[in-house]
C-alpha cells in the first residue's frame, strides 16, 4: 500500500441519500478499494457523519452512521457537520474526489488534482422534468477537474455534446451488480396468474410512469399485475388513473430494501422502465442479473446497460408498450430467452470490474 494513490471524498451524496444509485457506487467502490489494496487505491474518508445504509454496510472506519430518525437525521444538518468536521481533517492526499457538485468545491484552497463524476445529464437535456437548482455548478465543476469520470458511454457522450471537450481525458466507469447467492428461477416457473411487471423507484418527471398508466388503459392489453418498488405512496393524479384501469389489471405501491426486491426481481415477468432519460438505469441490470427480462425505453444507455438484451420502444408510446407488453407475456419461450440472455450480459457488470477501470483512471492522472 505503499505506492497506492490516497483519494480523499468528501460526505454530500452519503447526506442526501439514505439510499440511491450514487451513494451505493461509491459506498460499493470504496469497498472495493478498502478489501483489495492490489488495486494501488486508498481512500480517505471522514470524519464523516452519513445517513446512507449501503455505505454502513461496508463497515469502513472514519465514518458514523445517523440511523433514520436519529437526532440529526437530516441532509442539510449533516452536510453542515460534515464541513465543519472535514475542515478538521487531514489533506496530505494524492487526487480529490468529491461525491457531488457542492459548489464551494470550486473555491477549495488545496489544489490537489480534482476528479468529478458526471451522474447524468439530465438537467441539461430535459431542464422542464427536473428541479431548477438539480445538478448545480456540475459543469463549472467538470471543467475545473483534472479527471472526469462518467457512470455511463451515454451520459459521456451526452457530456461531450452539451459541454464539448474539458480538454481531460473523460472515461466511463458503469456501474454493477454483484453475484446473488440464491438460484434465479426460469421465467415458466415464476407466478403467472396473473403476471407480475415491476416498475422500480420513482415515477415521476422523467421517469414517465404516466406512459405505462397509458398502455394499460388500452384495448387489449394483456391482464397483469404491476408491482411498484418504492417511489412513495400515490399522488392523487396516479390514484384516478389507477381507478380507470379496466377489469384484470391491478397496481400497487410497495417499499422494500435491497433483499426483498432482489425477491422481486425473481418472481416477476418484465421489469418495465418508461423514463426519458437515465444516467445508467441500476433496475435495468439488476433485473436482468436476476433473469427478469426488460421491455424499456429506446434510450442509447438502455441498449448500453442491457447489452441490447430486451424490448425496446419509442419514448411516450403507449401502444407500442402495450404491444411489447403482451408480446414478452404471452410467450414465455421468447422471455425465457431473453432472461437467460440477459444473465450473460450482467455476469461481466460487476462492481469489482467498475473500481477496476476507476483505478486505472486515477492510475492514469497521477
Amino acid at each position: 500500500m505503499s505506492d497506492a494513490i490516497r483519494v480523499r471524498y468528501t460526505s454530500e451524496i452519503f447526506a442526501r441519500q439514505r439510499r440511491g444509485g450514487a451513494s451505493r457506487m461509491f459506498a460499493e467502490l470504496l469497498d472495493e478499494f478498502t478489501r483489495r489494496p492490489e488495486l494501488g487505491v486508498r481512500p480517505v474518508v471522514g470524519p464523516w457523519l452519513h445517513r446512507n445504509d449501503y455505505l454502513a454496510a461496508t463497515g469502513i472506519r472514519g465514518v458514523r452512521h445517523v440511523r433514520e430518525g436519529w437526532p440529526g437525521d437530516h441532509p442539510g444538518v449533516l452536510r453542515a457537520a460534515n464541513r465543519w468536521l472535514e475542515r478538521r481533517g487531514g489533506r496530505d492526499t494524492d487526487l480529490f474526489h468529491p461525491t457531488y457538485y457542492d459548489p464551494r468545491h470550486l473555491r477549495r484552497a488545496d489544489r490537489t488534482p480534482m476528479v468529478t463524476t458526471v451522474l447524468d445529464m439530465i438537467p441539461e437535456l430535459l431542464p422542464d422534468q427536473v428541479r431548477v437548482d438539480s445538478h448545480e455548478a456540475k459543469l463549472e465543476l467538470v471543467a475545473a477537474s483534472d479527471l472526469v469520470v462518467c457512470i455511463s458511454a451515454a451520459v459521456r457522450t451526452e457530456l461531450l455534446q452539451v459541454a464539448g471537450d474539458p480538454g481531460v481525458p473523460v472515461v466511463t466507469c458503469p456501474l454493477g451488480v454483484r453475484p446473488g447467492d440464491e438460484a434465479v428461477p426460469p421465467i415458466e416457473d415464476r407466478p403467472a396468474d396473473p403476471p407480475i411487471v415491476l416498475f422500480v423507484g420513482a415515477r415521476a418527471g422523467y421517469k414517465r410512469f404516466d406512459v405505462l398508466l397509458a398502455a394499460l388503459r388500452l384495448e387489449g392489453v394483456t391482464p397483469v399485475e404491476v408491482v411498484c418498488v418504492g417511489g412513495g405512496p400515490w399522488t392523487d393524479e396516479e390514484r384516478a388513473a389507477i381507478d380507470g384501469l379496466p377489469a384484470g389489471v391491478s397496481v400497487r405501491q410497495v417499499e422494500s430494501d435491497d433483499r426483498e426486491l432482489a425477491r422481486w426481481y425473481r418472481r416477476a415477468r418484465l421489469l418495465v422502465s418508461c423514463s426519458a432519460g437515465e444516467g445508467f438505469g441500476l433496475p435495468v441490470l439488476e433485473a436482468i442479473a436476476a433473469g427478469c427480462p426488460v421491455v424499456v425505453s429506446d434510450l442509447p444507455v438502455h441498449r448500453e446497460v442491457s447489452g441490447g438484451v430486451g424490448r425496446f420502444v419509442p419514448v411516450g408510446d403507449a401502444a407500442a408498450l402495450r404491444d411489447a407488453l403482451s408480446d414478452l407475456l404471452g410467450d414465455p419461450g421468447l422471455a425465457g430467452s431473453l432472461a437467460v440472455r440477459g444473465r450473460e450480459v450482467a455476469a461481466t457488470a460487476t462492481w469489482a470490474r467498475s473500481a477496476e477501470l476507476l483505478a486505472e483512471a486515477y492510475h492514469s492522472i497521477r
